[in-house]
């Protein structure tokens, strides 16, 4: 039972507890790349469940037999509500943790810590992706409406220091390249098609054909909505906006 497991998690300063979690890695691996919150729950359950068998094998049989009744042998995240639901789950659950505390761990931490890092790491390869796709789109703007020739006879873009000191016009190529960003980001496609469609566009992978200026309202919601969307993408990937707009690549 519990104080068995504790003993188990103990024996060898923790050698037990450390050896289930190697066994469980592929779990808390999957729950790095989860990319829902359906994902993330059923990565969580099965984690607990795997550590169980390990470190608490009273509990966890009797969770088991229950789990042989009421899901199949094939469990997917479909299966987690049902499966954590059982009379079963709680008392193999706090086993889990009481074996982690026993050896100065906090299991339910290492779950946190591990999903955060994993969303971290999901939200800057989406980041780089789209602003890697985007800068093509960047150099031409900036070559062709913010470019100035410097007294060498070299043309580079004349931008402002900062985005709060940005003039209209640099917002008004500024924005284009903004949802350039929006449209490859899965968490803005929605807004960027919203977008697209109040805009009027033609082509919505070709934002500059037949733009006309009066749709691209910096103040309307659809666009703040859209904008606001991809700081949140730039933030997510520990980055900003305007750094992508001055530098590319995010």
């Amino acid at each position: 039972g519990l104080l068995l497991a504790v003993y188990m998690a103990q024996d060898a300063d923790g050698g037990a507890y450390r050896s289930a979690f190697a066994s469980c890695r592929n779990t808390l691996e999957a729950l790095a790349r989860a990319s829902d919150e359906d994902g993330r729950l059923a990565a969580r359950t099965w984690w607990v469940t795997c550590m169980g068998s390990h470190l608490c094998r009273a509990e966890y049989s009797e969770w088991r037999a229950e789990a042989a009744e009421q899901l199949p042998s094939q469990l997917t995240a479909a299966h987690t509500a049902v499966a954590v639901g059982l009379a079963g789950f709680e008392p193999m659950a706090r086993c889990v943790l009481a074996c982690g505390e026993a050896v100065g761990v906090q299991p339910d931490k290492t779950l946190d810590h591990v999903e955060a890092a994993g969303a971290r790491q999901q939200a800057e390869g989406e980041w780089q992706r789209a602003t890697a796709e985007v800068e093509p789109l960047r150099q031409k703007l900036q070559d062709t409406f913010l470019s100035r020739t410097s007294w060498l006879g070299r043309r580079k873009p004349a931008l402002a220091a900062s985005a709060s000191e940005m003039g209209i016009d640099e917002v008004r190529v500024c924005q284009v390249y903004v949802y350039g960003l929006a449209s490859r980001l899965a968490a803005c496609a929605p807004e960027a098609a919203a977008f697209a469609e109040s805009a009027n566009m033609r082509d919505v992978n070709s934002p500059l054909l037949g733009y006309d200026e009066a749709r691209w309202d910096p103040t309307a919601d659809l666009w703040r909505r859209m904008e606001m969307c991809v700081h949140r993408g730039a933030a997510a990937a520990s980055t900003d906006l305007d750094r992508a707009w001055r530098h590319g690549k995010g």
